[in-house]
């Protein structure tokens, strides 16, 4: 849909936090996303998984506790919106893909230490 401006909005019919007390809140939202999401999400041929962890990070990323903590009104629209993500994702026009691009270790850090300074890593004595 479209408001006045041209701009494009989706329209949330259900309530999923109707009658849910506040502190159920992320409980109710990470089974409701687990229950209508089953395969996940579809993005231009990508797919992103609906893992326990894609939902912890819904309603617990540092951008989620931000709002909860300053406010409250936008994080209860975050939490309902939970019932709409397969439009809100297939809709999105701005999005970046983020790729690890961080190179593995080859050593242990106990290896690494030891090459430098010749002394063998402290260990905690029992």
């Amino acid at each position: 849909m479209k408001d006045k401006a041209g701009e494009t909005y989706i329209k949330i019919d259900e309530d999923i936090l109707k009658d849910v007390p506040q502190e159920e809140w992320k409980s109710t939202v990470k089974q409701a996303i687990k229950e209508r999401f089953p395969n996940g999400f579809k993005r231009n041929g990508w797919t992103i998984e609906n893992t326990k962890e894609s939902r912890k990070e819904f309603v617990w990323s540092k951008y989620t506790k931000a709002l909860q903590w300053e406010g409250a009104n936008a994080y209860a629209d975050k939490m309902r919106i939970a019932a709409n993500l397969d439009e809100i994702i297939g809709r999105q026009t701005k999005y970046t893909v983020s790729l690890r691009t961080t190179r593995m270790r080859k050593h242990s850090t106990g290896e690494k230490s030891r090459s430098k300074s010749r002394r063998t890593p402290m260990r905690r004595m029992c």
